[in-house]
């Protein structure tokens, strides 16, 4: 009986964890300060912390119950220790690393977080030199000792002794035990198990994510089933082309065109991808309060798209959709999923004209698998931290800081542009992702500002600086510069289940030949390639979902999280989750009174095409 008060204990201990976890989230992610107490998701995410719990109990009680019907070999004892403590560091290590997760993505701990462990080095160097992480993981680090020790210390109390007799009681208290393990499974007494349409129960989007429990999402949206109904291919190519202008011709192969009649005064162009530089973040052009004074300043000065939004919530949809014209799909690191598919997109046609394609990575190449990605994908170099002399690195935990990394880039294009030969320069910046460190060099005035704030405003900087040296070079007026954000940054208050403002992000086109202009379309990431070669007078002939931005026919724009879809058009907003849960907003009202109507999935024709389109393109052979 003894075994039976420890599994008991076991349990309440890892409620008590899950619950302190809980409570943590509440309070640290709150961020629009909600006032009244989430009793409602706290009752709701008990439930699912019994299930997760039942789900991990499950093996070890049931092999208590074998051992009081029969004798089992010892080992399995010991495997069944192993097992106990490592689940309970596993809940500890899952609930801390949500809340932070959750705190700069706004979703929960999902398999985006992977991407780092191709990459150890960065993302340790990240992690540790952020305060946050830093203090989550002392906590955790602590409460896993304790943890540790208190669970030795049941099971030195109630689960050494030797069984040494069966008794009929023992084995109906074991049957007893799997039934209330089963029920914990189920989460409820009757109807079917509880699930993710319990975590939509409430009006308030913040104590639906309250009440999740992070490795049953995880489980859950990794291998839960979807009852999406997509058009078929031709319905979907047919509703994108009269939105997009165009026709598109995925089946046909790639066309190749003849350098021929191209003047020697093509552009250089100089694509700069803005880490997490969201609408959200810049000014309304008063230089005086402004966070990014000199972004703004260009908004006025070159073709300003101001309804943009970025294809995805990571630097890899950036890469991708902006340089390949194709939007990003759900779940998907694009630049693995589509590696060996043909693309074409913006380097492939600018290959076309005679250009040299060089591609500048302030860490190491490696990171987000940009080195296998883009030799495949007509760049003609990759410069990252490693290969860079000396004097450009530092500043950075990833590698090397913007206003560094835009001196390397100015003096390899002083290199590059005495060769005759047009350039298409593409870098990322970094310095306005965690952890926030302020380089050497930086102007005073950044030191009195909050870290995440001073990030915005010395990339701002940055910028500055570097088209202020820029316009003193002799390739400056044969240039045209393009600058967008790759991801937005987390708002302030919630405004969707899927914020706009991690995906609102700013474009712009500046430079030779570009009049002012300000273009109120919805737009993309993936529109980029085929606008700025219209722009240029080039000819576009590879296969894009995207469209011509500023004669755009249709007004839409299409955007994805890891789980979720976003969708915009007419003034209403769309969220898909993969597993068909639809629901559609007022775009243009309050926040505080937003509400959830719930559509069906042939409603949003236009979010399903999309979504059915790019899976053709992208993977030919799927469904």
């Amino acid at each position: 009986m003894r075994s039976w008060r420890y599994y008991t204990l076991l349990a309440f201990t890892a409620i008590l964890l899950l619950f302190a976890l809980r409570l943590l989230f509440f309070y640290y992610n709150n961020q629009e300060l909600v006032s009244h107490p989430p009793s409602g998701s706290l009752w709701l995410g008990l439930r699912f912390d019994l299930l997760v719990i039942s789900y991990w109990l499950a093996p070890a009680v049931l092999l208590n119950v074998i051992s009081h019907i029969r004798t089992l070999p010892g080992f399995l004892r010991r495997i069944e220790k192993y097992y106990l403590h490592a689940g309970l560091q596993l809940l500890l290590l899952a609930g801390t690393a949500d809340i932070v997760y959750y705190h700069y993505f706004f979703s929960h701990l999902s398999a985006g977080i992977l991407q780092y462990l191709s990459s150890p080095a960065e993302a340790l160097s990240m992690l540790w030199h952020e305060n946050l992480y830093r203090y989550a993981f002392f906590l955790m680090l602590l409460a896993g000792i304790g943890l540790y020790l208190w669970n030795r210390l049941l099971l030195q109390s109630y689960l050494a002794e030797k069984q040494t007799h069966r008794t009929s009681r023992q084995i109906a208290i074991g049957f007893t035990c799997l039934a209330l393990v089963f029920l914990g499974m189920r989460g409820r007494l009757q109807g079917k198990p509880i699930g993710m349409r319990e975590l939509r129960s409430q009006s308030h989007d913040f104590f639906n994510q309250v009440a999740g429990n992070p490795l049953f999402l995880l489980v859950e949206k990794s291998i839960g089933g979807s009852n999406l109904r997509f058009p078929t291919l031709d319905e979907s190519l047919a509703w994108i082309e009269m939105n997009v202008g165009h026709t598109l011709v995925p089946d046909q192969p790639h066309h190749h065109l003849q350098q021929q009649g191209v003047t020697p005064d093509r552009p250089n162009i100089v694509f700069i991808l803005m880490e997490s530089m969201g609408r959200v973040s810049m000014g309304k052009h008063d230089t005086a309060t402004s966070l990014t004074p000199f972004l703004d300043s260009l908004t006025l000065q070159g073709i300003y798209f101001d309804s943009f939004y970025a294809a995805g919530e990571h630097t890899y949809n950036g890469v991708f959709s902006a340089l390949y014209g194709m939007p990003s799909l759900a779940g998907k690191h694009m630049l693995r999923f589509a590696e060996n598919r043909q693309l074409g997109g913006l380097p492939g046609c600018l290959k076309q004209y005679g250009y040299r394609n060089i591609f500048q990575i302030p860490h190491t190449r490696s990171f987000d698998n940009m080195n296998a990605f883009l030799w495949k994908h007509h760049f003609d170099s990759l410069t990252d931290v490693a290969v860079m002399p000396a004097r450009y690195k530092g500043g950075s935990a990833w590698g090397t800081c913007d206003h560094k990394m835009f001196q390397y880039t100015l003096d390899n294009l002083d290199t590059l542009t005495s060769r005759k030969k047009p350039v298409f320069s593409v870098l990322l910046t970094i310095s306005n992702h965690p952890p926030y460190d302020l380089p050497a060099g930086s102007p005073e005035f950044l030191q009195k500002l909050p870290p995440d704030k001073a990030a915005i405003a010395y990339a701002d900087w940055s910028l500055r600086d570097f088209f202020t040296r820029a316009s003193t070079k002799k390739w400056f007026s044969n240039t045209v510069f393009v600058l967008v954000g790759d991801h937005g940054k987390a708002p302030v208050a919630q405004d969707f289940p899927l914020p706009l403002s991690y995906h609102h992000v700013p474009c712009i086109f500046y430079g030779k030949g570009i009049k002012p202009k300000k273009i109120h379309n919805l737009a993309t990431q993936y529109d980029i390639p085929l606008t700025l070669a219209r722009v240029l007078g080039f000819r576009y002939t590879f296969p894009t979902l995207g469209a011509d931005a500023i004669n755009k026919p249709g007004n839409t724009a299409f955007f994805c999280s890891e789980y979720m879809y976003g969708f915009i058009r007419q003034g209403k907003y769309s969220t898909l989750e993969e597993d068909g849960n639809c629901n559609e907003y007022a775009l243009f009202a309050s926040p505080k009174v937003q509400s959830a109507t719930p559509v069906t999935l042939e409603a949003d024709k236009g979010l399903l095409s999309y979504i059915r389109a790019t899976s053709q393109l992208l993977q030919p052979d799927a469904n």
